[in-house]
C-alpha cells in the first residue's frame, strides 16, 4: 500500500485514467474529488462496495465496516478484494439507491 500526504488542491494521478484531489479537510473528514478519463468508471465508498459484495441493498453501518475493512490490511487481502469486486456486478445506478 502506497500512502502519500497531500495538501488541499494538490492531486495524485492514478494510473493514466484517474486523477484525486484533496478538496477540503475538516477534522477527521476529507473531501476528494475524483476525475476520470472514463465516465462509466465506477467510484464508491468502500463501505457500499463491500455490503455489494455480501449480496445486501443497504450500505454497512460503521463497526461492521471497520469489522470488515480489517480484514484487507496485507497487499493480499486487499488484490483479493479488488479481484472480487470485479467479478460482482456493480454499477452506478443499482449503487445509487443504496447510499
Amino acid at each position: 500500500m502506497l500512502i502519500l500526504s497531500r495538501k488541499v488542491g494538490q492531486p495524485v494521478l492514478i494510473g493514466n485514467d484517474l486523477i484525486v484531489t484533496p478538496q477540503r479537510i475538516d477534522g477527521d473528514r476529507v473531501k476528494l474529488g475524483f476525475a476520470a478519463r472514463d465516465r462509466g468508471l465506477l467510484i464508491t465508498r468502500m463501505e457500499v462496495a463491500l455490503a455489494m459484495l455480501a449480496g445486501r441493498r443497504n450500505k454497512l453501518d460503521a463497526n461492521e465496516f471497520v469489522d470488515r475493512l480489517g480484514t484487507f490490511q496485507t497487499d493480499d487481502a486487499i488484490a483479493d478484494l479488488f479481484a472480487r469486486l470485479a467479478q460482482t456486478p456493480l454499477h452506478s445506478n443499482t449503487l445509487a439507491t443504496t447510499a
